[in-house]
């Protein structure tokens, strides 16, 4: 069997910053049936898994993980879904390249490097099936801890996102999801209105205006909402 000479500290070094795989030693060699030999690599993946993988393919980024992600079915975790939430978080801080995380300086904490760490956390703080973990009501949106961190609707989610836009709504900023909850209208039509008026949503706008230009019809409802307006 060939031999190939491989330097672990380059592959670390060399391999995509988002990778959930770390090489720990040479492995050999995989011959194709076409007779191309490459090099093996036995790496450690964040997951706790180990596994064999293509020196090149580490390198270039055709592997990311152990195969414990692939679309959501590959998990050895019970709950794939919180799995999922995890891997995610911990991809994104780790791209340099992503403007709303990585490049930002968005981190995650030591200890939820960890999955069963942070697993054990989440099921202690409000996780279910629907809950979204949120890092920016609780801090200043650039650290994922248990003490910045917790478990939220899809709706409120997106209404405290740093990156969600605010608009002038009645002396208050508010997003376009809760000026339309509060207004008891689409969303999608709201948008849509904002859009074809401006051509483009500006940082501020007097959305009230808008809607009172051209009342929309009411949604369908027997409750009205009462959100809390914070300025």
């Amino acid at each position: 069997m060939p031999t190939l000479k491989i330097d672990i500290n380059e592959v670390n070094e060399r391999k995509p910053t988002n990778s959930l795989l770390t090489a720990l030693k040479y492995n050999g060699v995989h011959t194709s049936v076409s007779g191309v030999t490459r090099s093996i690599i036995f790496a450690s993946c964040e997951c706790g898994n180990t596994t064999n993988v293509i020196t090149s393919d580490l390198i270039r980024g055709k592997k990311l993980s152990c195969g414990c992600v692939k679309r959501g079915r590959k998990v050895k975790y019970e709950d794939k879904r919180l799995y999922k939430i995890w891997y995610d978080m911990i991809i994104r801080c780790k791209d340099i390249n992503n403007p709303y995380y990585g490049a930002k300086g968005v981190k995650v904490c030591k200890e939820w490097e960890d999955y069963k760490t942070f697993s054990i956390w989440a099921n202690l703080n409000g996780y279910n099936k629907t809950k979204q973990i949120d890092k920016d009501i609780k801090g200043d949106g650039l650290l994922y801890s248990p003490s910045t961190c917790l478990f939220v609707s899809n709706y409120e989610n997106v209404c405290n996102r740093s990156i969600s836009k605010k608009y002038d709504y009645k002396g208050h900023k508010l997003t376009l999801s809760q000026i339309a909850k509060i207004e008891n209208i689409e969303y999608s039509k709201l948008k849509a209105r904002v859009y074809n008026t401006l051509n483009t949503i500006p940082p501020t706008i007097q959305i009230h205006q808008i809607i009172q230009t051209s009342p929309f019809k009411p949604q369908t409802s027997n409750t009205s909402t009462t959100l809390p307006l914070t300025q």
